[in-house]
């Protein structure tokens, strides 16, 4: 795979995160007692299933690195979405 393709590819996968994570902090909106509303990338690595860190976090959501699938999916998971 060339570049270009990379890194239209890294820039589509942090716009889609960017949506959900908006999507996501939108429907706890004036919620301050909430425990389980994620609305940080540190609660993203904390809320995983895995072991993520913050900077993979970031780093997915900033489009500078190329994440692997199973980091997409846990990040996804981790916001409260499925992949169904």
């Amino acid at each position: 795979m060339n570049n270009k393709s990379e890194e239209y590819i890294k820039i589509k996968i942090a716009i889609a995160l960017r949506v959900l994570h908006y999507r996501n902090k939108g429907k706890y909106k004036g919620i301050t007692d909430s425990k389980e509303h994620i609305n940080s990338y540190e609660k993203i690595a904390l809320n995983s299933s895995s072991d993520l860190r913050k900077a993979t976090v970031t780093s997915a959501f900033d489009g500078r690195t190329r994440s692997a699938m199973t980091t997409v999916i846990l990040i996804i998971e981790s916001i409260g979405y499925t992949l169904s």
